[in-house]
């Protein structure tokens, strides 16, 4: 199928909760095989992306990729979750020194909510980071913990000048792995 490119940026303003940079609700983000950006910053703490009630990025059995950026996610899970589709799912946050949270793992980005959204719907490939990040990567916080994309490969990058490193806490059930 065809698809063009679908980019969304949104800034949240004003003071108090819920500014948030992107919300959706019942929405469906769908570029087809186009890849698709989205990109959010939330004002006073809030999220930059939050998807809320059914929402839809991507459709079963397209190719485009997906990137979300922002330096807090979102998304609703229950009763009627959303989800994420497409080849290659990109997770990285707004800001270089943003700390990353997987599996329990502590970061101001926590991402363990989208990758529950995402998990088992057709993504050959996730990659967590920034190309130009700093902030520490935190897998677990015990050896209980962990990270499954499945049979994916999973990239996890900070190369930043100044990285903070990972922090491998928990256990990455993952394809290829490259850090």
């Amino acid at each position: 199928t065809g698809g063009g490119t679908l980019s969304v940026t949104g800034t949240g303003g004003g003071t108090g909760p819920g500014n948030y940079g992107v919300k959706t609700y019942a929405t469906n983000l769908d570029s087809g095989d186009g890849p698709t950006t989205l990109t959010g910053i939330g004002a006073n703490g809030a999220e930059g992306l939050y998807f809320d009630y059914a929402t839809q990025i991507g459709s079963y059995g397209t190719s485009g990729a997906i990137t979300l950026v922002a330096d807090r996610m979102s998304a609703y899970q229950y009763p009627n979750p959303s989800a994420i589709w497409g080849s290659t799912l990109t997770l990285e946050p707004f800001s270089d020194a943003t700390t990353i949270g997987l599996a329990g793992g502590t970061g101001t980005l926590n991402l363990d909510p989208v990758l529950a959204i995402a998990n088992g719907n057709g993504f050959g490939d996730y990659v967590i980071g920034k190309a130009t990040g700093t902030g520490r990567i935190t897998v677990g916080a015990s050896d209980v913990d962990t990270l499954d994309v499945g049979s994916a490969n999973l990239t996890l990058r900070n190369p930043g000048s100044g990285s903070q490193g990972m922090d491998f806490n928990g256990n990455i059930v993952a394809g290829n792995l490259t850090l």
